[in-house]
C-alpha cells in the first residue's frame, strides 16, 4: 500500500476529519464530562464520572447499593450499556485507523453503524451536559460516515 496522495480517495479523506473530531468529543464527554447518576437512585442535581456510572458507584444517597439485594435486572441492563460506550469508543477509533489504512467504502457503513448506536444510547439518558455531548460527537461520527459512504463511486 502506497500512501501518496495521487491514489487517496477524496471522499474518504474529507470525512476523517469529521469522524475523528466526533471520536474526540465523545472521548471528552466519557472522560471529564458530568453523567446523570442511576434513575433508581436519582437525587436532583447530583452527577458522576462514567466510570462511576459504569461500576455502579452513585453519589451520596440514603439507599446505596452495597448489596445485591438492591439491583434489580434493569439495573445491570443499564450497566451493560455503560459498558458498551466503551466498547464503541474502541471500535470507533479502530474504525477509523483501518479507514485511514484502507479507504473501503464498508468501514464508512460501520462506523455510521457505530454513530447511529451512540446517538441511540446518547439520547436514552436525557438532558444531562454528557449525553449532549455525547450526541453530538456520535452525529458528527454518523454524518461524516454517511457523507462520505454518499460521495464514494464504489459503494457496492
Amino acid at each position: 500500500m502506497t500512501f501518496s496522495t495521487s491514489f487517496r480517495v477524496p471522499a474518504v479523506w474529507s470525512t476523517v476529519p469529521v469522524i475523528t473530531l466526533g471520536l474526540l468529543l465523545v472521548t471528552f464527554a466519557v472522560l471529564k464530562a458530568p453523567w446523570p447518576p442511576d434513575p433508581s437512585l436519582s437525587v436532583g442535581g447530583q452527577t458522576v464520572s462514567h466510570l462511576g456510572r459504569t461500576l455502579g458507584k452513585q453519589p451520596n444517597t440514603s439507599t446505596q447499593f452495597t448489596n445485591l439485594r438492591g439491583r434489580t435486572e434493569a439495573w445491570y441492563v443499564r450497566r451493560v450499556f455503560d459498558g458498551l460506550m466503551y466498547a464503541l469508543l474502541a471500535s470507533g477509533y479502530a474504525a477509523t485507523a483501518l479507514l485511514i489504512w484502507y479507504e473501503h467504502p464498508h468501514i464508512l457503513a460501520v462506523l455510521g453503524g457505530i454513530g447511529f448506536i451512540g446517538v441511540c444510547y446518547g439520547a436514552w439518558l436525557g438532558l444531562y451536559l454528557e449525553p449532549i455531548l455525547t450526541v453530538g460527537g456520535f452525529s458528527l461520527i454518523l454524518f461524516g460516515a454517511g457523507l462520505g459512504w454518499a460521495s464514494h463511486k464504489n459503494r457496492i
